[in-house]
């Protein structure tokens, strides 16, 4: 995620090699990528995942935006894939999965674990959950059920894996999911409801504190990573759903059926 006045990017860059952060600025902007993911860590003994392993996911997490962000003073590369931009439809977002599961099986095959790559993967992840419209879906989808008390946010792959139970969730997300545009329509006129947006105002994005619905993104996106994390130990039950979301390519052949349940 990215801030795009050059004075603020200064600002942040420094507080993220400091690893802290203001309190009004712990959101999904550099270090609170390493956040998202050490809270998703503890749910993993030691002798799963080494310090050192955690040390290193961490860091590419908070590192993909440094390498792959496209941030004006660094002047690095952007790759939408990592930050799960542009991607206007539901098959869009299927086909930015399906890339992203060809990097995480690759960094799976290698002899030797190479969790700061795995922590780039993670980035796309969480980042999905505050650059898309997935968390609202679910709300609304719940307040058409009749029951307005939204607790958790369940992750998309519990959701691909369990039709049967979000059937209108999933209906839901089919005709209307999408992620916000960035770079914003204009550089100069307010940014609209389809664009990423800017810290305040306008935009799909719930990357700071005080974006609407950021508590429930930070959440979910950390329920996510926990799930992939699931993936990198060698999860014996974890691999095979993977299987089946890579069968129906995350969504996209989905026709309902069995459900998999929750993991």
């Amino acid at each position: 995620m990215r801030f795009q006045t050059s004075l603020l990017l200064m600002m942040l860059c420094v507080l993220a090699f400091c690893d802290r952060a203001l309190p009004s600025l712990d959101a999904f902007v550099l270090s609170v990528h390493r956040a998202i993911t050490t809270d998703a860590l503890v749910q993993f003994p030691a002798s799963a995942v080494s310090q050192w392993e955690r040390d290193q996911m961490a860091r590419g997490a908070n590192d993909a935006d440094l390498v792959e962000g496209g941030l004006p003073i660094i002047d690095g590369p952007y790759e939408s894939r990592f930050h799960f931009d542009n991607d206007f439809d539901f098959s869009a977002v299927t086909a930015n999965f399906l890339e992203l599961s060809r990097l995480i099986d690759a960094n799976l095959a290698k002899p030797n674990r190479d969790p700061w790559e795995f922590g780039k993967a993670l980035h796309a992840v969480e980042d999905f959950y505050s650059h898309s419209n997935y968390v609202p879906l679910y709300r609304e989808s719940v307040a058409k059920s009749g029951n307005h008390l939204v607790g958790s946010i369940p992750t998309f792959e519990e959701v691909l894996l369990d039709p049967t139970k979000y059937s209108d969730f999933l209906a839901l997300l089919r005709s209307d999911l999408h992620t916000g545009r960035y770079p914003n329509h204009s550089k100069f006129l307010p940014a609209n409801d389809t664009d990423h947006g800017r810290p305040i105002g306008p935009g799909m994005h719930k990357d700071t504190l005080q974006r609407t619905l950021f508590a429930d993104a930070r959440e979910t996106a950390i329920h996510a990573a926990a799930w992939y994390i699931r993936l990198y130990v060698r999860d014996k039950q974890s691999q095979l759903y993977w299987t089946r979301l890579k069968a129906m390519k995350f969504g996209a052949t989905l026709q309902g059926g069995t459900s998999l349940g929750r993991h």
